[in-house]
């Protein structure tokens, strides 16, 4: 999990009854506090679920070197059997294959991003954000056509996706046989300004 926003608000429920100071950001203080609840409450898949998000959250943060990601795999495998609620499902999914893909295990993380683009609760952020990170599985495959093909679709989502951009430019260095057309990417993403404009001129008159 990249965004501390999002981990406090998850950890903050009413679901998790954790006590936090988010402005303090110190996500590696919770950890402790975290297992201490599992211990008492096992069977409570979001306390799983909010321990592999700290644990994920404090090894990108600090680069502990790898050290906390087999807690943090250990407690999403726990809470996906388990069963978290259906709003955060998508969420484990992702972020399970995102850590896989931080170890070394990219083929592993493609069926996590598949079942999250399967999953028909997931929202449209949420199913762009699986394109975006399946690309990068494929990335790290070498499967470069395929991660092509994932970056292409979370343009299709989001035609204004800066790190798409950024990705597939850098795929296209690597890639002499890449067929990505940039002038119809530029034409979407023009088409996307003015729809965009349009919104924010028709709220501004109500």
């Amino acid at each position: 999990l990249r965004d501390r926003r999002a981990f406090v608000s998850f950890l903050s429920s009413s679901k998790t009854r954790i006590m936090l100071n988010p402005a303090a950001g110190d996500i590696g203080a919770f950890v402790g506090q975290l297992r201490a609840s599992i211990a008492g409450s096992p069977e409570r898949a979001d306390l799983h679920m909010a321990l592999g998000l700290a644990l994920q959250s404090e090894d990108i943060q600090h680069h502990t070197g790898g050290t906390l990601q087999p807690e943090a795999l250990a407690a999403y495998e726990t809470a996906y059997r388990l069963g978290v609620d259906p709003s955060q499902h998508t969420s484990l999914l992702v972020n399970t294959g995102i850590l896989l893909t931080t170890m070394s295990r990219p083929k592993e993380a493609l069926r996590y991003y598949q079942d999250a683009l399967d999953f028909k609760a997931s929202t449209s952020a949420q199913r762009l954000q699986a394109h975006f990170h399946r690309a990068q599985a494929f990335s790290a495959m070498g499967e470069l056509a395929d991660a092509e093909r994932e970056y292409l679709a979370v343009l299709d989502l989001d035609p204004l996706y800066s790190r798409a951009y950024e990705s597939l430019a850098a795929l296209a260095k690597d890639d002499p046989k890449s067929r990505v057309s940039w002038g119809r990417l530029a034409s979407k993403a023009d088409s996307a300004l003015v729809a965009a404009r349009a919104r924010l001129e028709a709220d501004a008159e109500l």
